[in-house]
């Protein structure tokens, strides 16, 4: 049971789901989400638009919106690049020595500047934070509750 939505966010196409296997590549829905939006597109990457406006739509009502970089390849970049300068614009929170983009970013950030016009673009449109990967759950849960302004509901194990 779920106490919260958890809202699956993909590209039909590549997707299998009861009465629907895809091809022999296709991801089986996750059964820890309670719902699902499948989008339009061919390739993973294409949903990033519909995932943006399903968030930015849930935080319209009095509450926040935040993007959460850990490790990523040229889709993420694309993505967070989009939610940095792009219409469905919204925070970016970019876990520090998870790999690959996220690493390249947070170095950006930290430095304050980027040779890649992409990055660099991003740092001067964008709200990027940078919290490393090491600061373990109970250091992103503190981070993330002082940034959507709650209060601990019970302490970490």
């Amino acid at each position: 049971s779920f106490t919260f939505p958890l809202v699956g966010v993909t590209v039909a196409a590549r997707t299998a789901w009861p009465g629907h296997e895809g091809d022999a590549e296709a991801a089986a829905l996750d059964p820890y989400h309670s719902q699902f939006a499948l989008t339009g597109g061919e390739d993973f990457g294409d949903e990033s638009d519909m995932l943006a406006g399903i968030a930015l739509y849930a935080a319209s009502e009095g509450g926040k919106a935040l993007g959460l970089i850990i490790n990523g390849g040229a889709i993420v970049k694309r993505e967070a690049h989009a939610r940095s300068t792009g219409p469905l614009k919204m925070p970016l929170l970019v876990l520090d020595d998870s790999g690959r983009f996220a690493d390249e970013l947070a170095e950006a950030v930290q430095n304050g500047s980027s040779s890649d016009p992409v990055v660099q673009e991003m740092l001067e449109q964008g709200e990027v934070h940078v919290l490393s990967a090491h600061t373990g759950a109970r250091g992103l849960r503190q981070w993330l509750e002082g940034y959507f302004g709650v209060s601990p509901v019970e302490e970490l194990p």
